[in-house]
């Protein structure tokens, strides 16, 4: 049966079980050969690619047909996006059909058999649908989900360090024992990500380029010069490299935020492997500039606006406690002096 079905050129296969032939029947093939599935009876798992056929040595197309999918605009997307960022083809087409279905054409650059070509192609026509329909649903899809996943232990890792580093800062020299008042850290889970992911606008597959904050650190000062005296230790710190810095106490938001905000990126092994340039987000604030922090933050953050009353409010009650940190800061300075 199998030699009967395996020639050179085009091959319309009729009422064969392809599970029970696959691995003889594709490893038969000519290069030549072009596979037509459109009549197959075998697997759904099968039936989901009309065909696959090899345009030269190390180039093969395959034609997938996707069915009841309304949103051909996150498929057009979904390939834009997936042949910038993933190896997985070199080109693409889309053809609308009806009853909303869609056909895609991908062009994949591997050198390969066709036993080969036709389970690779299964894989990345499933990852395709699986972005479209992430993009379609506002998740992050399964491919990304599973990145961000692997990669929390190296942000930790890389998060315990800037924690780590900034507790020597107090016990390294008995002058700075009282400056850091609090330490708090964290790692955005997946589900805080793929919120930010479409809260910004911003393409999965660039989540890792574009935010900053995956880890973050928290530390809490107790007056307005320790905030900056830990800010020197963070760039005098040889395992870090200060990427940015953003003073927001000397520039506030409209709403009255202030703290300051660096961005490092530290090396870290981790399982047998070096990760360079890991970055982790550092934030420093007085007391007084946390207090504000915490009592505007559930009321606030993530929201798309804020009433004009109610940034005013906010902005008020800013200044207020910058007046606050300002008296403090002339109390140490006079008891210093004194």
């Amino acid at each position: 049966m199998i030699d009967d079905v395996i020639k050179h050129g085009r091959n319309y296969i009729w009422d064969m079980e392809i599970d029970t032939y696959k691995d003889v029947f594709l490893h038969d093939f000519y290069d030549d050969t072009i596979v037509d599935f459109e009549y197959l009876h075998c697997d759904e798992m099968y039936t989901d690619m009309h065909g696959l056929k090899r345009k030269d040595h190390s180039t093969w197309e395959i034609s997938i047909p996707i069915k009841c999918f309304e949103n051909t605009e996150k498929l057009e997307i979904a390939c834009q996006e997936m042949s910038i960022h993933c190896d997985f083809f070199i080109s693409y087409s889309i053809s609308k059909q009806e009853y909303d279905n869609s056909e895609i054409i991908i062009l994949i650059d591997k050198d390969m058999s066709i036993y080969d070509a036709f389970n690779y192609a299964i894989s990345k026509r499933n990852a395709v649908i699986d972005y479209a329909s992430s993009l379609q649903s506002n998740t992050l899809s399964k491919m990304l989900r599973k990145e961000v996943n692997d990669k929390k232990p190296i942000y930790y890792r890389a998060m315990k360090k800037v924690e780590l580093e900034l507790s020597n800062f107090t016990t390294d020299d008995s002058a700075n024992i009282h400056k850091i008042i609090e330490i708090c850290s964290r790692v955005k889970d997946v589900n805080s990500i793929q919120e930010k992911v479409y809260r910004k606008g911003i393409c999965q597959f660039e989540l890792f380029e574009r935010f900053d904050d995956i880890a973050g650190v928290r530390c809490t000062c107790e007056f307005l010069s320790d905030v900056y005296d830990v800010l020197e230790y963070i760039k005098q710190n040889p395992l870090f490299n200060v990427k940015s810095i953003e003073d927001k106490i000397i520039n506030p938001t409209q709403a009255g935020y202030r703290g300051i905000h660096i961005i490092v990126t530290t090396n870290i092994y981790y399982q047998s492997s070096v990760y360079n340039d890991i970055k982790v987000e550092i934030q420093l604030r007085t007391a007084f500039q946390n207090a504000w922090s915490m009592k505007t933050h559930q009321l606030t953050y993530k929201q798309k606006s804020i009433r004009d009353d109610i940034s005013e409010t906010m902005k008020m009650m800013s200044d207020a406690l910058k007046e606050a940190d300002d008296a403090a800061q002339k109390i140490k300075s006079l008891l210093q002096n004194s």
